[in-house]
């Protein structure tokens, strides 16, 4: 995590990699202990350019929470959903995009007390993918909706504004 955030995500790679399978290999295999992290993995195979890797180890986590009702906290669940949808789009998957960014919403009405910045990011992916189905008015409901959130949550001023509107 460190290392991706100084821009090396090269060399966390084999250490994500190495801990994965540390934990594949023991009583979490097939656990909701293994969200976390396979989320970190396949957000560590994204930051490198693996792009196929990184969806398969979505894969794998995306089952595990659709298998398990203990399958990490809800923030955890979320977040991979969310980081799942992000590289749907990227890859111009928006069917995919769609069920999983269905399910975070699904589970965010069922699980009261989210975070705004994930309600703002939800709302985000959604006008994403309303952009990229065209549906112009959607998405500037959703952009809005996703501004709002961050006005609400950060002061009018904030500069996470700017990146929504991005």
């Amino acid at each position: 995590s460190l290392l991706v955030e100084r821009g090396r995500p090269a060399e966390a790679l084999p250490l994500v990699q190495e801990a994965v399978q540390l934990l594949q290999a023991g009583p979490e295999a097939g656990t909701g202990a293994m969200v976390r992290p396979l989320r970190r993995l396949a957000e560590v195979q994204t930051a490198t350019g693996d792009l196929a890797a990184a969806v398969r180890t979505w894969r794998q986590a995306l089952a595990i929470i659709d298998a398990r009702s203990d399958a990490g906290d809800a923030e955890t669940r979320n977040l991979a959903r969310l980081s799942h949808t992000r590289l749907m789009l990227l890859l111009g998957n928006h069917d995919e995009a769609a069920r999983t960014l269905a399910l975070a919403d699904a589970e965010a009405r069922t699980k009261p007390g989210q975070p705004a910045s994930e309600r703002a990011e939800r709302q985000r992916l959604h006008a994403l993918l309303h952009a990229a189905r065209g549906q112009r008015e959607q998405a500037l409901g959703a952009l809005a909706a996703a501004d709002a959130t961050w006005a609400e949550l950060h002061g009018p001023d904030h500069p996470e504004r700017l990146r929504v509107a991005a």
